[in-house]
């Protein structure tokens, strides 16, 4: 059975992320109009569209007290482990703990699990705990098929597409780089045509590193 035809009207979600803030809420302004734009996309916006088919959402943090009192049979239906910043450091221990414990006590009382991966998160030192998690999970989703690609052969089993929204209007792709003047191209002039300006759209620095360790000087 596919993602899309689980779904059901009055199905009623959670999200638990821990940059959500304090207490169990239902509003998703928070999360369409979050400044980081992977909490809109992978959190916010997907919560509006699942409400347009009636699919109830709720939002809460790890950190929330007596998180697990709302993971009861019958007042969920499924939780989605998303935009999991989980900190380096003395806290991750902590956060891991509690991350593998609520999936367990979720999948024990018959609520599905759904851990959706934002990054590469296996390039990391915490790509181990992320696998840990996707073991708990009915089901592993993801923003791209590239992203699959990677996911797949390290989680060893399927592992849906999920792709992100597009905000904003939808325009088609344009590329113009900068072209060489007409005396440079019949040999006249020698021109040092400028490098390309790239904007870096993504948060994990670690991302930038390694295209810019492939880009010529």
């Amino acid at each position: 059975m596919d993602l899309a035809s689980a779904l059901r009207k009055n199905m009623r979600i959670i999200w638990i992320s821990d940059t959500a803030p304090a207490g169990l809420t239902t509003d998703a302004g928070y999360f369409e109009h979050h400044r980081q734009a992977s909490m809109r996309f992978r959190v916010g916006m997907p919560a509006r569209a699942l409400a347009a088919l009636g699919v109830e959402s709720a939002f809460i943090g790890l950190d929330t007290p007596a998180v697990l009192e709302h993971l009861a049979p019958g007042s969920v239906d499924a939780v989605v482990f998303s935009k999991l910043s989980t900190p380096r450091g003395p806290t991750f221990d902590a956060f891991a703990t509690a991350y593998l414990g609520t999936a367990d006590h979720a999948r024990q009382r018959g609520i599905a699990v759904i851990v959706d991966l934002v990054d590469n998160v296996f390039v990391t030192d915490r790509g181990e705990f992320f696998a840990q998690l996707s073991t708990r999970a009915d089901a592993v989703t993801v923003g791209s098929e590239k992203l699959a690609e990677v996911c797949m052969p390290r989680l060893h089993r399927p592992v849906h597409v999920v792709a992100d929204p597009v905000e904003g209007e939808r325009r088609p792709p344009r590329f113009a780089p900068p072209a060489p003047t007409l005396l440079s191209r019949i040999g006249l002039k020698r021109t040092t045509i400028r490098p390309l300006r790239v904007l870096w759209f993504g948060g994990q620095y670690r991302n930038f590193l390694d295209l810019a360790a492939v880009i010529p000087t």
